[in-house]
């Protein structure tokens, strides 16, 4: 095996990967019945791949443990309000594509999966909010029982998520709703079905 980044790893490092990859070997054993059993060049070349992987990361984390991070750098300001506020990427999108002042409705739903803009776009019950300067999205103001909403499409993505309702409660927004679709775990519950979530497990570091 040869990388232009990669040097040979000492020995210890080789007999981890090795032991890794015979675990790997004796854990895939049983499924390898098919043609993989019959070529055991097919899986030979999975071990090396697996191996090589090992191999970089060991290396990655030597090199980590080697260059410990200066104390300059290390980062001690997460309660201090952040430099870059949604009203100053508001303004400079406002200026730069010359766009209207104006707030959004207070209340704005987010469609991640863009059903309802499409449905908006089709039925022409909604309008492009012309005063929205957002710099990746549009907004799409319609009205239900009589209350203006604005509906913002495609936030896929907890940060991206987190972008937008930052920026539409800049913009006078009051409460931001993300209505999407999800999987099924639960085989009682009765399809079609809707749940609001009122809390959940996070492990992206933007939820909440």
């Amino acid at each position: 095996m040869a990388d232009a980044g990669l040097s040979p790893s000492p020995r210890p490092h080789h007999q981890r990967a090795a032991s890794v990859c015979s675990g790997f070997a004796a854990v895939t054993h049983p499924v390898c019945t098919g043609p993989m059993a019959q070529e055991p060049r097919v899986l030979a070349d999975i071990l090396c791949k697996i191996e090589w992987s090992v191999r970089r990361e060991e290396r990655r984390m030597d090199l980590d443990t080697a260059q410990p991070i200066q104390p300059g750098l290390v980062r001690a300001d997460y309660a201090e309000p952040s430099v870059f506020r949604p009203e100053g990427l508001l303004r400079e999108a406002r200026r730069q594509r010359n766009l209207p002042a104006g707030d959004v409705p207070a209340v704005c739903p987010l469609d991640p999966d863009g059903d309802i803009v499409r449905w908006l776009q089709q039925s022409g019950e909604g309008r492009v909010l012309d005063s929205w300067a957002c710099y990746h999205t549009q907004l799409w103001q319609t009205e239900v029982a009589g209350m203006p909403i604005g509906v913002v499409g495609n936030a896929v993505g907890a940060p991206f998520a987190v972008l937008v309702a930052e920026e539409l409660f800049a913009s006078g927004c009051e409460l931001v709703v993300s209505i999407t679709s999800a999987g099924q775990l639960d085989p009682n519950l009765t399809l079609p079905a809707t749940i609001l979530v009122d809390h959940a497990l996070r492990g992206d570091g933007a939820s909440y």
